[in-house]
Parts: structure tokens; sequence; C-alpha cells
């Protein structure tokens, strides 16, 4: 799939669904090779998967709640799927000789498990879909959480 998007150090693109997974290729935006402090950042960086979506589902319930105003059905859809990192396996790792990095996502035995209404702790394919956006979606959290920081700092 031709997503890209780019943070401060990172460049994530080639987003491909697999059988089950879904895999995600990174590169360091100063074309340096991929360190084990990286791996770790990148952790670090798909753990907050879902952050987003929920704050929104909030912010959406808090709205409709206190009458402000009407959320939109498609708004309203787009937020109600529950996502974090507890529902999928993320593993990170060095490929092409260190220079990339590649994320595969997929369902964890419990997800599956549901999912299939019990029938089934395998097989259940990630859909590409329900990974991009929130992937997108967790440079919008960081910013967020980056400047409630700045802010507080700035109050002390």
């Amino acid at each position: 799939m031709s997503e890209e998007f780019k943070t401060e150090k990172y460049d994530f693109f080639d987003f491909e669904q697999r059988r089950i997974s879904v895999g995600v290729g990174i590169r360091r935006v100063d074309e340096q090779n991929i360190t084990d402090g990286d791996i770790e950042e990148l952790r670090q960086f798909f753990n907050d998967i879902g952050k987003w979506e929920s704050l929104m589902k909030t912010g959406i319930s808090l709205i409709e709640d206190t009458g402000i105003t009407s959320i939109s059905e498609t708004i309203r859809e787009k937020y109600q799927k529950e996502i974090g990192p507890e529902k999928y396996n993320i593993n990170i790792e060095r490929v092409e000789n260190g220079y990339l990095a590649r994320a595969s996502l997929s369902l964890t035995r419990e997800e599956c498990l549901k999912r299939s209404q019990g029938r089934s702790d395998s097989g259940i394919q990630l859909p590409l879909e329900e990974i991009v956006e929130p992937v997108r979606n967790i440079t919008k959290w960081r910013t967020l959480i980056k400047t409630i920081n700045q802010v507080g700092s700035a109050i002390r």
C-alpha cells in the first residue's frame, strides 16, 4: 500500500497486507542504520497505538453527553472500534543489513478467539485498514502529549 508518513526521526512506508499480519517498513530520516536504541524507540512508538482513538472516543461521548453538539455517524463509527497494543503481537526487527526496520503486527491469540467467537485462535487476518490510520495517529497522540508537557512546564 502506498501509505507513507514521517516523524521527526523515522519514515514509515510500505504498509503491506500479509497472510494474517500487516507489515510496515521503517527507515531513519537521516538514512543512518537502525540501532538497538531505534528498535526500542519503535517498540515504544507502536505501544501508543490506539491512544488517539481512545481520546477521540471519549471526546465524542463527552460532546454528545453534554449536548454541546451532535457528531456525525461517520465520525462516531470511525472511533468505535477498540484499538490498543494489547490486541496485537508487535514485532520489530532490523532488515536490509540494518538500514531498515520491519514492524509486523498480528492479532493476539485472545483477540483471534474474540473475533472468531471462540471457534479458532489462529488464522484470523488482521486487516490492513485496521492498522494504517491508527499508526498514523500515534504521531497525533505524541504531539498532544509533548504539547501538554511543554504547557505544564511553562506553568510551573
